[in-house]
């Protein structure tokens, strides 16, 4: 800060500019200062790490979730898990080089003709599936809402990356 005459001086002259200038000047340069310097001894709060841990326990939960769903296994109610035939086997390539789809049927890979059409499909009943009305703000839990579904039932990496930089970025 600039020195001024209340903090005792006889007389401030501020010979390169007025004191108005002197001062924006002063703001500015300080300012920038501050930008550029690193902090190194800053620490996150106890509050930070709690709800950081919180925060990670529900994403591992939801992803492990989200591996699950994406396997076509689910939990019934007594804690048993059974396998659902009607969700995902592959990705398209499957074992001993042939193509698997999503109704369970394997393929030939030289028949990739028919895997394309079933995986075509495949793609018409899931965006039928998506149209329907869910209204995810009416839902109770992230991982249930509806039909067992959760709703980051269709996440690829990106969007969990997406997911957590969100998420960091509103605790700062």
């Amino acid at each position: 800060s600039l020195p001024d005459l209340s903090e005792g001086f006889d007389d401030v002259v501020y010979a390169w500019q007025p004191y108005e200038e002197a001062k924006t000047h002063m703001r500015r340069w300080s300012l920038e200062r501050k930008i550029g310097v690193r902090v190194e001894d800053i620490q996150p709060s106890d509050w930070f790490r709690e709800k950081w841990s919180l925060w990670q326990n529900d994403l591992q939960a939801w992803e492990a979730k989200h591996k699950e769903y994406k396997s076509g296994r689910r939990h019934d109610g007594s804690g048993s898990v059974r396998e659902d035939s009607g969700k995902d086997v592959g990705d398209g390539a499957g074992k001993d080089g042939k193509c698997c789809s999503t109704n369970g049927r394997a393929v030939a890979k030289d028949d990739m003709k028919t895997c394309e059409e079933d995986l075509d499909y495949e793609q018409e009943l899931m965006e039928e599936t998506l149209s329907q009305d869910t209204d995810v703000f009416h839902a109770e839990h992230a991982s249930d809402i509806g039909d067992e579904r959760p709703l980051f039932a269709r996440f690829e990496s990106e969007d969990w990356i997406l997911l957590n930089l969100r998420f960091e970025v509103h605790l700062l």
